[in-house]
C-alpha cells in the first residue's frame, strides 16, 4: 500500500503511513497471508467446480471476492450469496443435512479424541526423559507433569 502511494506520486500519505505504522512487516505479512489464502482457493475451484478452461477467470474473479471482498471475517455466505458469486450451491434436504452434521459432530470427536492421544504420546516421552533433565523444566511444568502422572495412577 505504501509503495503504491509512493508509485502513484502521493509521497506526503506514503511518509506518514511510514511514520504512523508500527508493525509494518506484520500488515505485510496479514497481506501475504490473503494472496495465500486467494492462490489456494483459486486451485482448488480450478480442479474442482470450475475445471473447465473458461472458467479459469471466474476462478480467479470468485477467490477475489471471497478473499478481499467482504469488510470483515464474520460476514454471512449463505446461499444467495454464492449464486451471486457464480458458484453452483444448493440446499441439502433435511435429511441429508442432519447426516452431514453429524459426520461434522463425529469428525469433531474424532479430532478431540486424537488431539488428547498426541499429548499423552508426549507427555509419556518426557517422563522418559533422564531425571538431571527434567529438574531444568520450568516449575509449573513439572507440576503438570506430575499431575499427569498422579491421574493416571487414578485411572489404572
Amino acid at each position: 500500500m505504501i509503495r503504491e502511494e509512493f508509485e502513484s506520486g502521493s509521497e506526503k500519505l506514503a511518509n506518514g503511513l511510514i511514520e504512523r505504522l508500527q508493525f509494518p512487516i506484520t500488515l505485510g505479512g496479514f497481506l501475504k497471508s490473503c494472496e495465500v489464502g486467494e492462490q489456494y482457493l483459486i486451485k482448488l475451484l480450478e480442479t474442482r467446480m470450475l475445471s473447465k478452461s473458461e472458467d479459469k477467470s471466474k476462478a480467479k474473479r470468485i477467490a477475489k471476492r471471497l478473499t478481499r471482498g467482504y469488510a470483515d471475517h464474520g460476514f454471512c455466505i449463505n446461499i444467495d450469496e454464492t449464486k451471486g458469486l457464480g458458484l453452483e450451491v444448493f440446499d441439502l434436504p433435511e435429511e441429508e443435512l442432519n447426516i452431514v452434521w453429524e459426520l461434522h459432530r463425529l469428525n469433531d470427536k474424532k479430532r478431540k479424541i486424537q488431539k488428547e492421544i498426541r499429548k499423552d504420546k508426549v507427555m509419556d516421552m518426557i517422563k522418559e526423559l533422564p531425571p538431571e533433565l527434567l529438574d531444568k523444566f520450568p516449575k509449573p511444568f513439572k507440576e503438570k507433569l506430575e499431575q499427569v502422572k498422579f491421574t493416571r495412577k487414578e485411572e489404572e
